[in-house]
């Protein structure tokens, strides 16, 4: 893997050419908002809406470039409104289904309707931002990302690890990929104890590099020592 997609979400900063617009649709608020604070801060247009029927009065106003779909929706599930989409408005949006269930049928089922791809439920970000080049066009500006520096001679801090019980909410938002949330937990953790700082450095080197797993792993590690 190169350098322009390990820590992905840690080093882009942007894309060349016009901005993109992207229409989020799932009835679940929380699942709308992780997407959209990743992709406004990169220059996206993102709109919202909370199902199918809703998106398709948005579609000639917002022409969007893509569109990210939950299957499992009230009023106008993920299959009908890409049917509609596909039926009476556009055969070149790019349209990505999202869904809880990883079936065959499922994912056999989305790309018959017309979606281009198919994500499982929580959506993995960083694969979202690897691919989007392909179906967008565009190239990603990213920097590297900076290399904290030790002093000569200084030695790293130790590794201390808080209880568990102080990480159950920064495991909730690891879980469903909130950033915004993981540092705000980590901000907190650190003022619970100075000794707490090295593992405080480690989760928001991790957020920026949207490394999940790594996460849930040193939280893993506490629960094993506590």
């Amino acid at each position: 893997m190169n350098s322009a997609t390990t820590g992905v979400l840690g080093q882009i900063v942007g894309y060349n050419g016009a901005r993109r617009k992207v229409l989020l649709v799932d009835d679940k608020e929380v699942n709308r908002l992780v997407v959209r604070a990743v992709l406004e801060p990169l220059g996206f247009v993102v709109a919202e809406a909370e199902n199918g029927a809703v998106a398709l009065g948005m579609l000639e106003s917002l022409q969007p470039d893509l569109i990210i779909t939950d299957i499992v929706m009230p009023v106008m599930n993920g299959y009908e409104f890409t049917e509609q989409v596909r039926q009476s408005y556009s055969q070149e949006v790019t349209i990505i289904a999202s869904s809880a269930s990883v079936s065959l049928s499922d994912q056999s089922q989305a790309l018959a309707v017309g979606c281009n791809d198919f994500f499982p439920k929580p959506l993995d970000l960083e694969q979202l931002l690897v691919k989007l080049p392909k179906y967008l066009n565009l190239q990603w500006l990213y920097q590297p990302a900076a290399t904290p520096q030790l002093m000569a001679g200084a030695e790293p801090p130790p590794l201390v690890l808080p209880p568990p019980a102080e990480l159950v909410q920064l495991e909730r938002s690891a879980l469903i990929g909130d950033i915004e949330g993981v540092e705000q937990e980590a901000d907190r953790i650190q003022a619970l104890k100075p000794e707490y700082l090295a593992f405080v450095q480690m989760v928001l080197e991790l957020a920026r590099e949207f490394d999940a797993d790594g996460i849930r792993d040193l939280i893993a590690r506490s629960r094993e020592n506590g």
